[in-house]
């Protein structure tokens, strides 16, 4: 599972409502199943360190884990109009050391 996600990644998106800032878990919520549904199977764990503001340009660092391998992901906000924020979603290649 774990070469697949890496692999299948790279133009993943979500698009959510939200005002100001999507809420942490909200934004692991999102990854965890834009993933799923890419891919086909879900990772075991997502983890933000922090709520994503709604602002183009935002970027944040999360953490993937599935099965015993850890992988950086990283998140752009590519939109925020009104109350809807799109942001691409970009899995590491290699797991983390």
């Amino acid at each position: 599972m774990v070469a697949v996600l890496a692999a299948g990644l790279a133009a993943a998106g979500c698009e959510v409502s939200t005002t100001g800032s999507m809420p942490k878990a909200e934004v692991e919520r999102q990854v965890t199943d834009e993933l799923t549904k890419q891919v086909g199977q879900r990772p075991d764990k997502v983890e933000c360190p922090e709520d994503l503001e709604a602002e183009v340009g935002t970027k944040m660092r999360c953490e993937l884990t599935a099965g015993n391998q850890k992988y950086g992901v990283n998140l752009n906000v590519t939109s925020a109009e009104d109350d809807r924020v799109r942001f691409g979603i970009k899995v590491d290649n290699q797991p983390m050391s």
